[in-house]
Formats: structure tokens, C-alpha cells, sequence
């Protein structure tokens, strides 16, 4: 496994080594059930019914494939920070396609063994995850489940209940934002657009930016 992805450590660690200091470093990978539905499934899909009907029907295997996919990612993670990765993001692509009572499962629990794993890798990196298309309810159980340091929400959240979510979050109002984005993007002119982007997933001319500012 390390072996195959040499390749990748060493150009993560040539741009780290050519990048100003105050400059981040973000490293991804793709969320536990992102990588399941993918491998069962073959080929993208609009509701991974097939994944979903292998987990009910084939409990033992699928924990087998849960431990070595989540094993692999948590090792994946590590090799990117040891090289200069300071920032991880995890792409939960399809948590939207996850019925109610496998969001948990499939989503929540493997998500929080990663980031527990990092975490006591290396307790200063900063940790972004993104549970795209999560219907809202799910959004708040994965904030307090999960406890990332910043939580990504596609453009179809209601940008209405950014303050629920930022108190769920317990980030304490704009300036803790604030803070956090100029890790990412030191650059003051970027901040907002930072705010709306990487923070929230939001375009950047989205018309209601006066509740983030």
C-alpha cells in the first residue's frame, strides 16, 4: 500500500518543501462509505442500492471490507501529514444517498475512528469534513458525533441555518471563523470568500453572505 502511493508522499512533500511556511497544505481522502459504495458498486451510481442491500445481506463481510478500508484511510492520512499535509479534508460524497438508519453506520462511526486516529497522530493538524447532501437533522447528530474542526455544507443547505449549525459547531460567532480561514488562507482579501467556500461550500457570489460576514 505505501509503496504503490510513494509517488504521491514524495510530490506532497516536494510542494510542502517549495511552499512559504504560513502557507497550508490541505490533504484529502475520500469518506469510508464513498469508497465502499464505489467498490461494491462498480461505477457511480444514483442511490447505491446495491451497496446498501450488500451491507444488510452480508454483515460479516462487510465488516471485514469496513476494518481494512477505514485501516487503509487512517494510514493514508498519516503518509500525507508526515509529508507536510497540515490540513485533511474527508469527502463524504455520498452520505446523502445513506438511509436515516444507516447514516450512523456509515457515516458518523467511521468518520469519528478516523479522526480520533489523527487526532492522536498529530493533534495540531486541522481537520475538514464534508457529508455531502446530509438532510439537516443528520448535519447537527454528525457535528456533535463527529467533532470536526470545521464542517463543509453544499449549496443546498439552507444557508438560513448557518447560526444553528455554528452553535451546534460551538464556534463562538465570526471572529472564531475568522481564525480558523486564516490558517487555511492567510491572505486577509481571501478570508470571506474562504468563509463561503471552503467553510460552507457556498459560491462565491451567493447572495445572502451578510449572515457569515
Amino acid at each position: 500500500f505505501n509503496q504503490k502511493l510513494q509517488p504521491v508522499y514524495q510530490a506532497i512533500n516536494l510542494v510542502r518543501n517549495n511552499l512559504v511556511k504560513e502557507k497550508s497544505l490541505i490533504g484529502f481522502i475520500g469518506g469510508f462509505f464513498t469508497l465502499f459504495a464505489y467498490l461494491i458498486e462498480g461505477k457511480p451510481s444514483k442511490n447505491y442500492k446495491k451497496s446498501i442491500e450488500f451491507i444488510k445481506n452480508n454483515p460479516r463481510q462487510y465488516q471485514e471490507l469496513k476494518s481494512i478500508i477505514i485501516k487503509a484511510l487512517i494510514l493514508h492520512l498519516k503518509q500525507q501529514i508526515k509529508n507536510g499535509v497540515d490540513t485533511i479534508k474527508i469527502f463524504d460524497s455520498h452520505a446523502g444517498s445513506v438511509p436515516n438508519e444507516l447514516y450512523n453506520e456509515l457515516i458518523i462511526e467511521p468518520s469519528k475512528e478516523i479522526i480520533q486516529a489523527i487526532r492522536k497522530f498529530n493533534k495540531e493538524t486541522i481537520i475538514i469534513t464534508f457529508p455531502r447532501g446530509s438532510k439537516e437533522v443528520n448535519y447537527y447528530d454528525y457535528i456533535e458525533k463527529v467533532k470536526p474542526d470545521i464542517i463543509a455544507l453544499d449549496q443546498f443547505f439552507n444557508i438560513d441555518k448557518i447560526d444553528e449549525v455554528r452553535k451546534t459547531f460551538n464556534i463562538a460567532g465570526k471572529d472564531a471563523a475568522k481564525e480558523i480561514a486564516k490558517e487555511l488562507a492567510p491572505d486577509p482579501l481571501n478570508v470571506d470568500r474562504l468563509i463561503l467556500n471552503r467553510l460552507f461550500h457556498q459560491t462565491p457570489d451567493f447572495p445572502d453572505k451578510k449572515n457569515i460576514n
